[in-house]
């Protein structure tokens, strides 16, 4: 994929393409600890894409990529909750918005193409 060409230096342990009618994404992985957590994350007819760590997640959930569909719940009031070091894309299925979070010191990258080029090398 030419949109991918240079972002996959960046994650280089696994690629993982997701096309959904008109919406089509590509998340590339850096596994450095723990277990590999694939993206996008999927839920609530819902795409999430996740960078960094969330420091306040409640400790009834397994991680912070696993508290954030319902940190996320609460669109407009995202950076009155959280508390982090991110980047998140999120996609709505529905009704076809999407949203970008970054902290608000902008330590981790986030990247994205309005491009309709999907394929070709």
């Amino acid at each position: 994929m030419k949109n991918n060409l240079f972002l996959k230096k960046r994650g280089p342990d696994h690629t993982e393409v997701t096309v959904h009618k008109d919406f089509c994404s590509v998340h590339n992985l850096l596994h450095i600890t723990g277990s590999k957590t694939l993206q996008p994350l999927f839920c609530n007819d819902s795409f999430y894409f996740f960078n960094g760590e969330l420091y306040n997640y409640p400790k009834k959930f397994k991680s912070d990529t696993s508290f954030l569909p319902y940190l996320l719940n609460g669109v407009y009031n995202f950076h009155n909750t959280s508390d982090g070091e991110y980047s998140i894309a999120y996609y709505n299925i529905k009704t076809k918005n999407i949203y970008f979070f970054r902290d608000i010191f902008g330590t981790k990258p986030l990247y994205y193409s309005t491009s309709s080029i999907v394929t070709g090398k």
